[in-house]
């Protein structure tokens, strides 16, 4: 249906002459002369297949050109209505085109809508998934709170256990020094009982040159009082013997008499010098203590 009208407009475009008409069998008898090349494309553009022309075989013989048709027509049967049937078959056809490009839209729309609500339906869980990591995520930072709390109440009790550690190394250092003060204090006695005992020594070494000096003294002047006594002895001699006998026993009683003296500064100094030990004795234990 329509098809020997879009058979002419397409030989009327390409300058060749001839004719279209119906055979009895149904078939399209076409005559067309022209140049080679604008019959090659005059043949593409009659196979023809769309919703009302289906053009499935052409049967072509080629023969000299005649040259009596000054244009191309189209040859109508008795009873056909030619442009009128062409005219409504190109509406029907047009319409045909307009319903199949509406559905057409119509699927891509619904197509389109499935793919949207497909993705309306992967955002929604994308968007469930989401809220799950936010859940999630609280969670840890609820959990993350709570672990720097913990953190912060052990940061607390080291910071009590470092002061209380350091108010025990105050107490140490004060406990040290006390220590120290009263070893400076050890000291100090001990160098004041080493400087009595020097001064002890000191004493003694006096006492001792003093009283050898009184003994050597003494000695001295024992020995001169007895020479002096020898030889007043040896001068009297003669005077007799029993004046001799007595002025000897005087002398030894008088020498007996200075040694004694000398054996009781002795014992004097011996005295002080037991005195200067004892010292001595209770200075190292004080120190001790």
């Amino acid at each position: 249906m329509g098809y020997r009208s879009r058979v002419l407009a397409a030989a009327r475009a390409l300058d060749i002459t001839g004719y279209v008409t119906n055979l009895p069998d149904g078939r399209v008898k076409i005559v067309a002369e022209g140049a080679n090349a604008d019959l090659d494309r005059f043949l593409r553009s009659v196979r023809i297949e769309n919703t009302l022309i289906a053009v499935t075989d052409i049967s072509i013989e080629y023969s000299e050109p005649k040259g009596c048709y000054d244009s191309f027509y189209k040859i109508t049967g008795e009873g056909e209505t030619d442009t009128r049937l062409d005219t409504a078959a190109n509406y029907l056809k047009e319409l045909i085109v307009a319903v199949r490009e509406g559905f057409s839209a119509v699927n891509s729309k619904l197509d389109t809508i499935i793919s949207g609500q497909a993705d309306l339906m992967e955002g929604q869980n994308r968007l469930v998934e989401g809220q799950n990591s936010l859940v999630e995520g609280q969670n840890r930072l609820v959990e993350g709170q709570n672990s720097l709390v913990e953190g912060q109440n052990r940061l607390v009790e080291g910071q009590n256990s470092l002061v209380e550690g350091q108010n025990r190394l105050v107490e140490g250092q004060n406990r040290l020094v006390e220590g120290q003060n009263r070893l400076v204090e050890g000291q100090n006695s001990l160098v004041e009982g080493q400087n009595r005992l020097v001064e002890g020594q000191n004493s003694l070494v006096e006492g001792q040159k003093c009283l050898a000096e009184r003994f050597e003294s003494g000695m001295e002047r024992l020995a001169e009082r007895f020479d002096a006594s020898l030889e007043k002895t040896a001068e009297r001699i003669e005077v007799g013997q029993e004046h001799l006998v007595v002025r000897v026993e005087e002398s030894a009683e008088r020498i007996v008499a200075e040694v004694r003296g000398l054996r009781s500064d002795l014992e004097g100094q011996e005295e002080r010098l037991a005195r200067l030990q004892g010292d001595v004795s209770e200075i190292k234990a004080k120190i001790a203590r």
